[in-house]
């Protein structure tokens, strides 16, 4: 990926900047610490503290950030664990200690925006050279409206990840659907929006259906390709508690595809060979089915429908070619998955026979025993986890009676990045729109435009399947200007075919510290780090999340929400609200014509309509937080480094509370939706509920009549389930196995599907 010799010359370039440069700390030098009175100064030095949560992984522990304010030099002191939290109960895992040190050593650190240059001008073989925001603005202005005007709104597009929080998912959604009109988002963790479309194929909608207190009242805790010893200690420790509190009480089985996933202390280490999940799925199934309770057939009979899809569309879509089954058909479909047909297909060759075949009886009783809890985990990262694997395993759960109840569930752990919803409900992706809707449904279209203000047909329809499409208009030059945003040199390394030696195309990089993807771009943009900027994540059990602005930012550096909202300055209505082509084959309407009934003008810009507009007013900073120097908000109140912004002025701050203002009208889109959000105000104190949030109470289990408001209200006294969501295909054909026999559509409302997944 990086050419040794450009490395050597820009090695050597930044060998000649100053130390400060590099090496970036919150913490005093000696210099700034000593003084003639020292115990004068220790009297000026106050101790603060403020919530946070943990970006390393999806089990998003809450953290206590110990600061102090010496003479107005605000730095961390400690981490701790939030002891009020029930995911952590004030306990970290090792991984804080990277952490802690990330943020508060010596690291390289990027100072000012960098561009190619030679002899002062831009130029893509050139060096990374230091320039002002407001260059590196109107080199982004530049390069973008050229390849809007070249290629149409695909003209321009972003690469993100989880990394992203709400806010700055939210700002760049309505930067690009709203704004530029594209959906060109690429999301290099596709693996979140395969699981999404698994729950919505299934359940009609999204989102976790398991809670972390499920480990203290499952019979069987069995994860599915985890190594948890090194990617989720915390979650180790309290099935480990479990395990010895109950001892035969407890099982703890591991299913895994590769030697290294074996974990000491588990009851089971039960190792398949790779890529024979669905052999396994099937034979379980098929256990399940030959003991299927006379209680059971009400919620078989009423509350779910069998079906299968064509087994060659796989894509990610949030409608397969579906049809319904009967139930006969389906049971039939799973008779020839006995134990001597799957054995030669998962066993190892390692494994003893015996050995492989008790271990194998120990899981199906799990599922086949009557009133056994199984709570099963799996890590959403793994390649192996298919769409088809994500939908028999919850069609497992389903007829095993394993699901929406308390000590059942499934959760999707991710061992680098907190929770896919976290940009999925905020639409950062090609196909979404915020909570739970989509893209291609003129009914969410609409309601966007409605919340975000926008005349009628704004958004578009067409959006790619993944990020591979995404990157694929990048690297056949449809795409000539990229912005990548939340995403480091490592994760980045995957897609370097689509991204290397593309000569006519401008990449951005938005990135806290100086890594080896850095050399192969055109501009780099300093941007504050996880403590330096407010965050919104939410974790894998719905969860949400929202820490304040510790530390001032490094340098020039500035969070991907200003970069983003500053951007949007550089565009007026007349230059992306007109006719626009999509592709050779699509288009988009001029919607310019409609602009006086919202009181906007073709020069008003994009920053206007977006993000300061009369709503956004509505939320200020209290006067407290605006004067109290130990409140952090370079965005909305700007701080003391003396920032110059996108036009060359000293920034002074939005003066409205605009993360607020994003978390409060995200919030529209979920109300009512089955995705609600309590208020920015809650989630920014100690609140630790699950959504939907139904007048202050969460949502433990979805779809349970005793716990799931929406299922409640729509449930007879014969319900334990309701499945209230609308998407995946709610109305479907009838046919065998194999193909459709009957196209009229039949309605399956407040029914889950249980799906044939075939192992070819």
């Amino acid at each position: 990926m990086i050419n040794r010799r450009n490395f050597i010359k820009q090695t050597l370039f930044f060998s000649t900047l100053p130390t400060t440069y590099l090496f970036a700390t919150n913490l005093p030098t000696k210099e700034q610490s000593t003084s003639k009175d020292e115990k004068k100064d220790l009297k000026k030095i106050t101790y603060f503290s403020n919530k946070s949560i943990c970006p390393l992984c999806s089990i998003g522990c809450h953290l206590i950030v110990n600061k102090q304010d010496d003479n107005g030099l605000i730095s961390i002191n400690t981490i701790e664990g939030d002891k009020k939290s029930l995911v952590n109960q004030g306990e970290l895992c090792q991984k804080i200690s990277q952490l802690h040190f990330k943020y508060d050593s010596y690291i390289p650190r990027i100072e000012t925006p960098l561009l190619k240059m030679t002899n002062e001008k831009y130029d893509k073989n050139g060096i990374l050279t230091p320039i002002s925001w407001e260059k590196a603005f109107d080199i982004m202005e530049q390069k973008s409206k050229q390849s809007l005007k070249k290629n149409g709104i695909d003209g321009v597009g972003t690469i993100v990840s989880e990394s992203l929080s709400i806010y700055e998912s939210y700002a760049l959604a309505k930067l690009f659907k709203g704004g530029f009109r594209s959906n060109n988002i690429g999301n290099i963790n596709y693996e979140v929006e395969r699981n999404a479309f698994g729950l919505i194929q299934t359940f009609g909608i999204d989102g976790s259906n398991g809670t972390f207190d499920d480990i203290s009242q499952c019979d069987v805790f069995l994860s599915f390709n985890i190594n948890f010893t090194e990617d989720f200690q915390i979650l180790y420790s309290k099935v480990l508690r479990e395990k010895y509190k109950k001892n035969e009480q407890f099982s703890f089985i591991n299913i895994i595809t590769n030697e290294n996933q074996k974990i000491d202390n588990a009851d089971i280490n039960f190792q398949i060979k790779p890529d024979s999940e669905i052999f396994l799925l099937n034979y379980l199934i098929n256990q399940t089915l030959q003991n299927i309770q006379d209680e059971d057939l009400y919620f078989l009979q009423n509350r779910v429908v069998f079906a299968t899809f064509d087994n060659e569309i796989l894509i990610n879509d949030d409608k397969l070619l579906q049809w319904e089954i009967s139930f006969n058909t389906y049971k039939k479909y799973f008779q020839k998955f006995t134990l001597d047909f799957v054995i030669d297909k998962i066993k190892i060759t390692e494994e003893d026979i015996s050995q492989f075949k008790f271990k194998l009886a120990l899981i199906k009783n799990a599922y086949t025993k009557n009133n056994t809890k199984v709570l099963c985990y799996l890590d959403s990262k793994k390649d192996s986890i298919s769409l088809k694997v994500n939908i028999l395993l919850h069609s497992l759960h389903l007829l095993s009676n394993n699901f929406g109840k308390i000590g059942c569930g499934i959760l999707y752990l991710h061992s680098q990045k907190l929770s896919a919803t976290t940009s999925l409900n905020s639409a950062n992706s090609s196909q979404r729109l915020p909570c739970g809707m989509f893209t291609k449904y003129k009914q969410h279209r609409e309601k966007t435009e409605s919340i975000w203000n926008l005349p009628e047909n704004t958004l578009n329809s067409i959006a790619t399947e993944n990020i591979f499409a995404t990157l694929k208009k990048f690297n056949d030059k449809t795409t000539n200007f990229l912005w990548i945003l939340g995403c480091n040199s490592g994760e980045l390394t995957t897609y370097s075919d689509y991204l290397n030696d593309v000569k006519d195309s401008f990449i951005v990089y938005s990135n806290p510290y100086f890594d080896d993807f850095s050399l192969e771009v055109d501009l780099v943009l300093p941007t504050a780090n996880h403590f330096e900027k407010h965050i919104g994540y939410e974790n894998s059990q719905r969860e949400i999340t929202l820490g304040k602005q510790h530390i001032e930012p490094y340098g020039e550096s500035m969070s991907e929400l200003w970069q983003i909202v500053e951007f949007s300055k550089r565009f007026k209505l007349k230059e992306v609200w007109g006719n626009s082509k999509i592709d050779n084959t699509f288009g988009l309407k001029n919607v310019l014509e409609n602009l006086s009934s919202f009181k906007y003008t073709k020069e008003t810009t994009l920053f206007e309509v977006l993000f300061a507009n009369l709503k956004s007013k509505r939320y200020p900073l209290s006067s407290e937080e605006f004067y109290d120097s130990n409140i952090l908000n370079s965005e909305v109140k700007s701080d003391k480094r003396s920032l110059f912004g996108e036009n060359g002025k000293l920034f002074h701050g939005y003066k409205f509370f605009i993360q607020k203002y994003l978390f409060e009208e995200l919030r529209l889109f979920g109300a009512g939706n089955g995705y609600d959000l309590a208020t920015f105000s809650q989630y920014s104190s100690d609140f630790y509920e699950k959504w939907p949030i139904i007048s202050t109470s969460e949502t433990k289990y979805r779809f349970n009549t005793s716990d799931d408001f929406y299922t409640k209200r729509l449930s007879t006294p014969k319900d334990q389930f309701i499945f209230y969501g609308k998407l995946g295909g709610k109305q479907l054909p009838f046919g065998d196995e194999y193909h459709i026999t009957s196209e009229a559509l039949k309605e399956l409302k407040y029914r889950a599907k249980i799906f044939i997944a075939k192992e070819v």
